[in-house]
């Protein structure tokens, strides 16, 4: 599972450190670190679904497109293929032992996540907000700039910059590099 920290409270790493967890054996709910995670270059965010915009720790400019936009220049994270969870969950990163996602190890964050299965299929998260979702699902990730203001909150802008990677159910992915193919 590709993991995106969504901890507004630690700017360093809110929406730009990431790390990979790996399941110990298949299907056994117990995860691992692969590897003690990797900032994005400075400037360079994962840009997040709104939930709360007042609360969550970021904005748009007036000029970034609006949510279900032609282009969607946002990434998603759905549990399932409707906008009803988002795929977001705690654990302790990086861990060095194997712990179940969102379990309360004390130092544990929440993150965005993006699974695939054994075959490379993308398949839902398993985090305790996607328990009742099933199956594969396709979502992408997008990449942007941004930077904080003086309220505190990360500030989207510069919405043509942006690049993306579509994660198909299958396993094929695509690099997007101009923002209207998103």
């Amino acid at each position: 599972m590709l993991i995106v920290n969504y901890d507004k409270d630690d700017p360093d790493k809110f929406l730009r450190y990431v790390g990979v967890l790996v399941e110990q054996e298949y299907d056994s709910t117990n995860w691992e670190a692969a590897h003690s995670g990797i900032y994005l270059p400075e400037g360079v965010y994962f840009v997040p679904q709104p939930v709360a915009p007042l609360t969550d720790g970021f904005a748009f400019d007036s000029v970034w497109p609006a949510v279900g936009a032609d282009p969607d220049m946002r990434s998603e994270y759905y549990c399932t293929g409707s906008g009803s969870s988002l795929a977001v969950g705690a654990v302790e990163y990086p861990v060095d032992n194997a712990v179940s996602l969102d379990a309360s190890t004390g130092m544990e964050q929440d993150w965005i996540g993006f699974q695939f299965g054994p075959d490379g299929h993308v398949k839902k998260s398993d985090f305790g907000v996607c328990s009742s979702a099933s199956g594969a699902i396709g979502n992408h990730i997008v990449l942007g700039l941004a930077s904080y203001q003086a309220d505190g909150n990360l500030l989207f802008e510069n919405s043509q910059f942006t690049v993306g990677i579509y994660l198909r159910a299958n396993g094929v992915s695509y690099a997007v590099n101009d923002p209207n193919e998103l």
